[in-house]
């Protein structure tokens, strides 16, 4: 674990931590986005615990949550699952992130991604990485006939997607594919996701922030994944950031994707603790 934050970088905290304009699309919602955070490390969850809906975070507000579909693919060890929660008239896309044991050589495997593949095809210049687009590509096939069933059987209700670390890299590539390729309605749809990553170029996370202004992007302190991989190698954040920090709480950051006075303030730790812990929640596996 690393050391605490220094006097010198609290101080430089709280000179900068109201310096800026939040996003006003941006509607937060502390008990909704607490919800979401269990809704995504319940992604991390072995198979039947998810469709018995019997895990240790199936609760606090998650708990009548029910038609639990799970998916797996093997070849990039991707998992995810939709279901539906009545009481919150919502379908749920979620998917899982990295393995907590493997998190410090996924880190460190940063340097080595690129801007590799040009998508999504309609948006000119926009440019992801191909693993992250390929993380989702292995799982498509298996949730589109029930997510459109599922869209269908209750055309009321809003479609929600969520993940954590490298779940969270995934459901930007998803919001883009539902929206660009297969045609829903973004207007239905709501993203938030926790500890995400870079994933796009500066054109992909516009056309992102076009599609949805009103996305939600948590942060955690000196989480080391959101300063991952490097803005040197062209890479961007989508928008909006919401930097949970010790001196604030919350904090709506600027709609920009890249707002200075958020968690970028933060120089890169390699401490993966502050990544296993948001709203306060603990990932500790799934027990």
């Amino acid at each position: 674990m690393g050391l605490p934050l220094s006097l010198t970088l609290l101080a430089l905290l709280a000179a900068v931590i109201c310096a800026d304009t939040p996003n006003p699309n941006v509607q937060w919602d502390k008990d909704f986005a607490l919800r979401f955070v269990r809704y995504s490390y319940s992604a991390y969850c072995q198979k039947q615990k998810l469709v018995d809906w019997d895990c240790t975070y199936c609760t606090h507000g998650t708990s009548n949550t029910s038609e639990v579909q799970y998916y797996y693919n093997s070849t990039g060890n991707n998992a995810g699952y939709s279901a539906i929660n009545h009481d919150h008239e919502e379908i749920l896309l979620v998917f899982r992130g990295t393995d907590p044991l493997s998190l410090k050589n996924w880190i460190d495997d940063f340097e080595f991604i690129k801007l590799d593949y040009d998508w999504p095809p309609f948006v000119q210049s926009a440019r992801v990485h191909s693993g992250f687009w390929a993380s989702y590509m292995h799982l498509k096939a298996q949730l589109m006939p029930v997510l459109r069933d599922l869209l269908l059987r209750f055309p009321t209700y809003r479609l929600r997607v969520s993940g954590h670390s490298l779940g969270a890299a995934m459901v930007n590539i998803v919001a883009m594919d539902l929206t660009y390729i297969e045609q829903i309605d973004n207007t239905r749809m709501d993203v938030i996701t926790f500890g995400a990553p870079r994933v796009g170029n500066f054109e992909f996370s516009k056309a992102f922030g076009s599609k949805f202004p009103g996305a939600i992007r948590v942060t955690h302190d000196d989480d080391p994944v959101p300063h991952l991989p490097f803005e040197v190698m062209n890479f961007h954040h989508v928008p909006t950031e919401v930097w949970q920090n010790i001196l604030s709480g919350y904090k709506i950051c600027d709609g920009s994707g890249e707002d200075p006075q958020c968690s970028d303030i933060l120089p890169l730790d390699i401490d993966v603790v502050a990544h296993l812990t948001y709203m306060d929640v603990v990932l500790d596996g799934c027990p």
